[in-house]
């Protein structure tokens, strides 16, 4: 009996032992039952047809042996209540498992999807135009007959220390020129208000504050500090006032000297003209007031005539032809055209031949041919420069990862096409 325990409880898997002692398995056990169920079937059914006897479907199911009925099978396949765990070979009540194919082409969509978006991403943000980092600034002319305000801008990371400045707008203050308040000091400054709000939209808002102006005051202040120094004092006192309320960086108003002024409009020349080989002059206003400005030189004798002409004709006249100039400084007109001609044949000995090379000019492209220019462009060397804008990632690391994002993308759409067009040296089964 010990002996017989043992055997039993090392019997394989699925194996039983029979009353006799004997092993046999379960599934050959029900296969032997099958069978001879269908041999008694078999017997009845051949019965039947011997004897002729007409026996209906119904009748026949009754009749024959249990387990042999016409029928869907019981025990082998599936039947139409079988659940879809139970097809799957999953647990009631929870999803089908997601295959691996499925699984590695929703990995390599998703990396080939983020390696596109970064590498998008970094070529749209390396390569947009970078912001223009300029500076402005503001210079007020305050000449004998009137005032000019102008504005200036240049990039913030200049050259050689020295801004490349530009004109980019001009306003006429209405009224006379500051040295005209003499008698009313108090309205010389309010007289700039107009111009400095224009000046005020034209330079961006977030750029007032660090935005210099300056005032230089010519002839006109020259002459009233000679003859009358408080008033002239008084007059740039009320011109600070304003332009400290204004929303600018104030940096002084004062009257520059003739030396001043024919050295910063020496700059003004050459730099418009991109040279340092030409003079500079103040002569024309007077010029143009005789007409004998023009894009081609007027000959010296034609310059001597108009000069002549204009000084040999009667003061009413003149009063009455240039009646919208006040007489203050159109009787001086005849004085200056003499002595400009004096000067530049005698004092410089320019002649008939070499006359030519003599222009009388208020514009040079689109900047004024004053003095102005050339201060503004003195005044950029004390502004510190700036470095200029540069992208957010250097070149090399912009290329890094350009490189490395495409070696994904193209690494991803190998892999894929690895999967679906598998070559034969890969496939299964060769050697």
């Amino acid at each position: 009996m010990g002996l017989l325990r043992h055997r039993i409880s090392h019997l394989p898997l699925g194996l039983v032992p029979e009353q006799d002692g004997s092993i046999i398995n379960p599934k050959l056990k029900s296969l032997n039952r099958a069978i001879h169920q269908l041999g008694k079937s078999a017997d009845f059914i051949l019965r039947l047809v011997k004897s002729n006897e007409i026996v209906s479907e119904n009748d026949l199911q009754k009749r024959l042996p249990e387990h042999t009925k016409f029928g869907r099978p019981h025990s082998s396949g599936l039947n139409a209540n079988t659940s879809s765990s139970e097809r799957t070979g999953g647990v009631p009540g929870t999803k089908p498992k997601m295959s691996t194919t499925r699984k590695i082409l929703l990995i390599l969509g998703f990396l080939s999807t983020l390696a596109a978006i970064a590498l998008i991403t970094v070529a749209v943000t390396q390569n947009q135009p970078l912001p223009k980092n300029i500076k402005y600034g503001i210079v007020l002319d305050a000449g004998s007959s009137h005032t000019n305000l102008y504005v200036y801008e240049w990039p913030a990371e200049k050259e050689n220390d020295t801004g490349v400045v530009q004109q980019v707008e001009v306003c006429k203050v209405e009224g006379p020129g500051i040295s005209g308040y003499s008698q009313s000091t108090e309205k010389a400054g309010p007289s700039l208000v107009q111009c400095l709000r224009q000046a005020e939209e034209v330079i961006p808002l977030e750029q007032h504050q660090e935005t210099p102006v300056y005032l230089g005051a010519t002839a006109g202040m020259r002459l009233l500090r000679l003859e009358n120094k408080d008033a002239a004092d008084k007059v740039l006192s009320s011109v600070e006032k304003t332009l400290r309320s204004a929303p600018f960086n104030f940096q002084g108003a004062r009257i520059i000297s003739g030396q001043e002024e024919g050295a910063y409009g020496w700059i003004t020349i050459n730099y418009l003209l991109g040279n340092f080989k030409q003079a500079f002059s103040a002569f024309y206003f007077v010029m143009n007031f005789l007409n004998l400005t023009s894009e081609v030189p007027f000959t010296l004798d034609k310059v001597a005539s108009a000069i002549q002409r204009f000084c040999a004709r009667p003061w009413h006249e003149v009063k009455l032809q240039y009646h919208q100039i006040k007489e203050k400084y159109l009787s001086e007109y005849c004085f200056s055209g003499a002595y400009i001609l004096s000067l530049l044949e005698n004092g410089y000995e320019f002649t008939t031949e070499n006359w030519q090379r003599i222009h009388f000019l208020g514009k040079i492209g689109s900047s004024d041919a004053g003095w102005t220019l050339g201060y503004m462009l003195n005044l950029t060397n004390m502004i510190p420069a700036e470095d200029p804008p540069a992208p957010p990632l250097s070149y090399g690391s912009y290329v890094g990862l350009m490189v490395l994002c495409s070696l994904v993308l193209v690494s991803v759409i190998l892999l894929a096409w690895l999967l679906f067009h598998k070559p034969k040296c890969l496939q299964k089964g060769i050697v």
